[in-house]
């Protein structure tokens, strides 16, 4: 009887999960009623991936499409990638590391779009 009450629950949580889909980023309509989503992530691959997936969300939550016409896209990484030397070099790796282990947002995007 338990087993049966546990698969389910897990069932139950897996598909309840699996249909939530969620803008994980921030996205927001312009004056000229095209759409900006934004993001800030660790790497380019999460944020070109984030806001293309809210542009998509946004297109088929708002029009019913799920289509979308970039009109403008900009990835840019916020490290300063500047030759260090001394102590400055040292500091500079510590703070490099700590934040490739512990997530810190080293880039930053925003899509412009509209949905078709």
């Amino acid at each position: 009887m338990k087993k049966s009450i546990t698969i389910t629950l897990v069932t139950a949580l897996s598909i309840l999960s699996a249909g939530c889909a969620s803008i994980q980023g921030t996205v927001y309509k312009q004056a000229d009623g095209n759409f900006k989503a934004t993001y800030a992530s660790s790497s380019e691959k999460d944020v070109r991936k984030v806001i293309h997936s809210d542009a998509q969300l946004t297109c088929k939550q708002k029009t019913s499409s799920k289509e979308i016409i970039v009109l403008e896209e900009s990835v840019e990484n916020l490290e300063d990638d500047s030759p260090k030397e001394g102590f400055a070099a040292v500091a500079g790796s510590a703070v490099s590391l700590t934040g490739k282990y512990f997530g810190a947002e080293s880039v930053r995007g925003s899509l412009i779009f509209s949905c078709d």
